[in-house]
């Protein structure tokens, strides 16, 4: 179930913060039972009787863009994967970071993604202090910083909501979604905006699915960047990390995979783990909902 928790009107489209919940199993006595209703008299009898049993459940608040008018038809389908998932926990014995939307792994390197109300106060300061023009009002996820080998400086990836919004389309193709990028050594920014592709590529195997291919739009023509673009990408584990001399590293809900082109060469990949349903967690179905609601009769708004 699903609790609405903030509706924030831009004008075409709105911010929704939604609460989604999920219970587990309840056991009593070692029995696996029906939900317990913690208001009941039964379960009040449970306590005082002091029989062994649990009961929990998992909340995760997230948010989304919803093309106005807002309604319960559009929220779901935003929503819908968390809907479908059994529940937020991966285990018994591990605590899951519901602040925590995306692990991105390079090598040794390692970049978090934290929904925006969650996001450590030491990022905002940095980007505050180094883009004080920038409104950091309305992201949906900030990111820790990490190194770009190929930009040579250290990165920090934001996604907004007045970005992203459904049907854009530039010169490149259509537009699946945005993300900003702030450079902390230069202090300049460029956008990285993911387009629809073809499932093939010829620098991936034929066991890997492409899901995107990036096109970088830079804004300031002082701020030269080299030619490379990402290419996002599912597969079997096992296979793509052999294919690509990665260490073994799964999210324990979902793993999806980037590789950073440059002179019609894979220069890099990462690794994108998520240990727990969200928002970010399953591109596939991101994209093929963005696609099933494309026909000949859409309206793209295009964008330079």
């Amino acid at each position: 179930m699903y609790e609405v928790m903030c509706v924030k009107d831009k004008g075409l489209d709105s911010i929704v913060t939604v609460k989604v919940t999920k219970q587990h199993n309840s056991v009593v006595d070692g029995v696996e039972v029906p939900p317990l209703d913690k208001g009941t008299a039964y379960h009040e009898s449970l306590h005082t009787n002091r029989v062994i049993h649990s009961h929990r459940e998992d909340t995760l608040e997230s948010t989304v863009l919803v093309l106005n008018p807002v309604t319960d038809a559009k929220i779901r389908e935003q929503i819908q994967p968390l809907l479908d998932c059994d529940c937020f926990d991966i285990g018994e014995d591990d605590t899951v970071r519901l602040d925590i939307e995306e692990v991105y792994l390079e090598g040794d390197r390692s970049k978090t993604s934290y929904a925006r109300g969650k996001c450590p106060q030491e990022i905002l300061d940095i980007l505050t202090a180094k883009f004080p023009d920038e409104d950091h009002s309305d992201f949906t996820l900030l990111s820790t910083a990490i190194y770009h080998t190929v930009l040579g400086e250290d990165i920090i990836t934001g996604f907004k909501h007045t970005h992203n919004f459904p049907h854009q389309r530039c010169d490149e193709g259509i537009i699946l979604c945005i993300s900003r990028k702030f450079c902390l050594e230069s202090n300049n920014i460029f956008d990285k905006r993911y387009l629809i592709c073809d499932p093939k590529h010829h620098l991936l195997p034929d066991e890997c699915t492409a899901l995107s291919q990036s096109v970088n739009k830079v804004y300031d023509a002082s701020f030269i960047i080299p030619d490379f673009y990402d290419l996002y990408f599912t597969g079997d584990s096992d296979y793509v990390e052999a294919a690509f001399d990665l260490p073994h590293r799964v999210g324990k809900h979902s793993t999806y995979y980037g590789a950073t082109v440059v002179n019609d060469e894979i220069v890099r990949v990462k690794q994108y783990c998520y240990d727990q349903a969200n928002t970010f967690s399953n591109w596939d179905d991101g994209i093929r909902m963005a696609v099933e609601g494309m026909d000949s009769s859409t309206v793209f708004q295009h964008i330079d």
